[in-house]
């Protein structure tokens, strides 16, 4: 795919070029992004591991099935949950190099939003004024499968008590679908944006006019 990046070269000046970008996967980008603020391996095999024991002694000693499955699914997808929580603690530290990086994400929203609404290129009052959640924000699948995983870890030790309990279950899913379809937790995004200053949001209106050419 085509796209285009705007930047702040060594001068100060903003810059913009065409750049060739693959398929929006915001889970690779996660797992391919140095994040300064992070948690350690170490303390991810420790929790892992917590985790599996804690499950296996709730099932032998509560006689549920569904704290193991619970323990099993929540290690099992522990990757994306921790890759997803580092990245949320690094743009969200004010001494981390990729707290900028929330505040140029949040700008490129602001931007965006106005520009689907105004249907012009905005003034820099105008698109302080929008929201920093888009709905088309690379994250939503990302976020989407958070939710979904946490949610379902959550839901496991009921789903095995009572059949009445499957609504839980239920619920989930079309909280799932939703999101996949309307975005409609993307309020979430607050864990992956910063309050935008007038530096980036002039930078995302010169990036949406060398778009919109």
């Amino acid at each position: 795919k085509l796209g285009l990046e705007a930047y702040y070269d060594e001068n100060g000046k903003i810059q913009t070029r065409n750049i060739h970008t693959s398929a929006n996967d915001f889970d690779d980008f996660l797992e391919m992004l140095y994040c300064e603020k992070k948690i350690s391996n170490k303390i991810i095999y420790v929790i892992n591991v917590f985790i599996f024991l804690l499950g296996a002694i709730l099932f032998i000693l509560l006689k549920n099935y569904g704290f193991f499955c619970a323990a099993i699914l929540f290690v099992t997808f522990s990757e994306k949950i921790f890759n997803f929580i580092n990245f949320s603690i690094s743009v969200k530290s004010k001494n981390s190099e990729d707290h900028s990086l929330g505040k140029f994400h949040s700008a490129e929203h602001m931007v965006c939003n106005a520009y689907e609404k105004l249907k012009r290129i905005p003034t820099l009052d105008e698109a302080k004024k929008y929201s920093r959640f888009h709905k088309r924000c690379g994250s939503k699948i990302t976020i989407s499968n958070f939710f979904f995983i946490i949610a379902l870890t959550c839901c496991f030790p009921f789903l095995f008590l009572s059949a009445k309990y499957l609504i839980l279950l239920v619920i989930v899913a079309l909280i799932f679908y939703a999101n996949n379809n309307f975005n409609i937790l993307r309020v979430l995004q607050i864990l992956i944006t910063n309050k935008a200053t007038e530096k980036e949001l002039l930078l995302a209106i010169d990036g949406i006019k060398a778009f919109e050419i």
